[in-house]
């Protein structure tokens, strides 16, 4: 656990190094992460107030070629204003005077409706810069909300284009149109307010809402805009709105622009045709958003359309604010704890020995992220994608490497040690050859003598010592024996439990099919590589006579690894299986080492235990957990001793 922890938390610090010196790289790919939610999303329910009216080119074929005279335009108000709508966004910009006339009658149009909302264009600068360039007239402040200490970082206007002042004072609001594009030029965020000399304009967009649901406060609470007790739905409620240290709100598109909204055609609304009647007839109260969308005209590219209508844009933001469905981003701390959770993670993963076992669930990880993303993304939270995903990709390399090296550091220390282990096996063997060449010359040596002390009484005294001091020699020389034997066993079962450990050379598929053939000879029938695994590792056991432990639960077929032990041994005895869970309690002894007759009461004959029938054979004790522990150390030393007492 530690170790995961260690190798998690310098992932995470790789991957915010590499997301530092690739920011650029990181934020470009994350908006494409962002552009594809919406595109898996597809197309959401809009508020069926919002009616949008197109100057779109069916209109331009029956009123001429744009710009259409100003008399145009105060038709389509004074007709909007007799359906008493909720307010009217008109999104054309009249900058400049073309007839006096004219513009007179669409002032008074204007204010004879009591609820126009026009546009006006700027240029922005850097948030937290000094706005000043251009002086905005006296009465343009009518329309501002004042600066706070929470908007010192919203973005400030640098140059700006105003409608004909006798349209500012007429109108109801202005707001203006400027969208803060991201690095690829697409619009994903508008800034509600921009800056100037101590005041704050609204957004197009946001002053319609501000009109239409008749809010007349309006507070700056650090990541939120809050709209005071707006009427939404003949309820007043308060509008909390998720915006950024700039002031920008990500924009929630509901979908393509021909999927989305109502629409009706500019001209076909002048004329009152039938086809119009069924969206116009029922306009009380509404927001109607008059706009250019003819061909070339005012196109910007967005999230779920390369070619998309600028008014469209300012749709999809009233429609976010209304519906209350606002996308809110994750902040840097959590982001930053979200990406050290999911390396710590995967170091955990990857550190397991099975490395199929690994690829299933690093592959797990990052899919259920994803899928996660989409769904929160749906709910409207916005999680980063590229930046956790690259810590999985970051940390699993890292993990690799270590286990690579630390494999081949391990393969390497095992295979000396084997190498150690068996040539003092080599050693201690020859010296065993030389010893028993000597006993034996020294047992020549002593039968001689004996035969010679019957042929010669005299020498008795002398040969006596003789024989004294060869006996002694003799006992030190099975005293060595013994002690060479000991540890030859003892070297015999370290290169056998080395043989079984070291297993970096996996079965290949050409010696599959042998082993199959030989597992079937036993009567292990079986495909699983593992299996087969076990049973490789089992022949290199046979030769070897050493206990040998086999684990797995009840009825995988331990006792038929066993026999097979057994009949691929040296061993001709008996195999001799015994379960030890059915041996009644108290009867361990007598089962497994036999009894002198008399030993206890019913013991009417001398009785030989398991053991002793599997001399020179195989015993297998199955289920040995369930003995009681003093009878384990009995079979212990058993086992270590080779001896059993009735």
């Amino acid at each position: 656990m530690k170790k995961s922890i260690i190798l998690g938390f310098i992932g995470a610090v790789i991957t915010v190094l590499l997301s530092l010196g690739f920011s650029d790289l990181f934020q470009a790919w994350e908006l494409k992460t962002l552009d594809a939610r919406f595109q898996v999303r597809g197309s959401i329910e809009t508020d069926p107030n919002i009616i949008m009216i197109d100057a779109d080119d069916t209109s331009a074929q029956q009123l001429g070629r744009w710009p259409w005279k100003r008399s145009v335009h105060t038709r389509m108000i004074d007709f909007l204003s007799n359906e008493n709508p909720g307010a009217i966004v008109y999104d054309i910009l009249f900058s400049q005077s073309v007839d006096e006339t004219e513009d007179r009658a669409l002032a008074q149009a204007t204010k004879n409706s009591g609820n126009m909302i026009y546009p006006f264009a700027v240029s922005l600068a850097g948030s937290g810069d000094t706005a000043g360039k251009v002086a905005l007239p006296e009465y343009f402040s009518d329309t501002q909300f004042k600066e706070t200490s929470e908007t010192k970082d919203y973005l400030s206007i640098e140059s700006v284009i105003l409608p004909l002042p006798e349209l500012v004072l007429a109108s109801k609001g202005l707001g203006h149109i400027a969208a803060n594009r991201d690095r690829d030029g697409v619009i994903r965020r508008v800034p509600l307010f921009v800056r100037h000399e101590g005041s704050l304009t609204p957004s197009l967009a946001l002053q319609a809402v501000l009109t239409w649901l008749d809010v007349s406060q309006v507070e700056f609470n650090g990541p939120a805009i809050l709209l005071k007790q707006a009427n939404l739905y003949g309820n007043r409620v308060d509008i909390h709105i998720p915006v950024d240290s700039n002031g920008q709100m990500l924009i929630n598109y509901v979908g393509k622009w021909s999927e989305t909204f109502k629409h009706a055609s500019f001209a076909s609304v002048l004329a009152s045709d039938e086809k119009t009647t069924g969206h116009m007839e029922e306009v009380e109260g509404k927001l109607i958003l008059v706009s250019n969308t003819l061909s070339g005209q005012d196109i910007k590219p967005t999230p779920v359309e390369k070619d998309y209508p600028g008014s469209g844009i300012h749709a999809n933001i009233i429609n976010t604010i209304v519906t209350q469905k606002f996308l809110r981003e994750t902040g840097r701390g959590f982001n930053l704890l979200l990406v050290l959770l999911l390396s710590i993670t995967t170091a955990r993963l990857l550190l397991l020995r099975k490395y199929l076992l690994q690829a299933v669930f690093i592959s797990v990880l990052s899919a259920g992220y994803l899928v996660t993303c989409s769904v929160l993304f749906n709910s409207g939270l916005v999680l980063q994608i590229v930046f956790p995903l690259c810590s999985i990709i970051f940390t699993g390399l890292l993990v690799s490497i270590y286990q690579a090296g630390s494999e081949k550091e391990l393969s390497d220390s095992l295979q000396q040690e084997k190498s150690r282990v068996e040539s003092h096996l080599v050693s201690i063997s020859t010296d065993l050859a030389i010893k028993e060449g000597e006993l034996k010359k020294i047992q020549d040596q002593l039968k001689g003598l004996q035969e010679g002390m019957q042929v010669d009484r005299e020498r008795g005294e002398a040969q006596t010592l003789k024989i004294d001091d060869l006996q002694g020699k003799l006992e030190l020389l099975v005293q060595d024996k013994e002690e060479l034997l000991v540890q030859r066993t003892q070297l015999e079962d370290k290169v056998l439990d080395l043989r079984v450990h070291i297993s970096f050379d996996p079965l290949g598929d050409e010696r599959l099919e042998p082993l199959k053939q030989e597992c079937r000879e036993f009567g292990i029938n079986t495909r699983s590589q593992s299996v087969l695994k076990v049973f490789n590792n089992l022949k290199q056991v046979a030769p070897v006579p050493s206990p040998v432990l086999i684990l797995g639960d009840s009825g995988t077929g331990k006792e038929l690894f066993a026999k097979a032990l057994h009949l691929m041994s040296q061993r001709k005895g008996e195999f001799v299986p015994v379960n030890m869970g059915a041996i009644p309690e108290g009867l361990y002894e007598s089962e497994l080492f036999g009894h002198m007759k008399g030993a206890f009461t019913g013991a009417v004959t001398d009785k030989k235990g398991k053991f002793a029938q599997a001399n020179e054979g195989t015993i297998f004790l199955d289920e040995v957990g369930e003995i009681r522990q003093d009878l384990q150390v009995k079979l212990l030393r058993v086992l270590q001793e080779k001896e059993v007492q009735p």
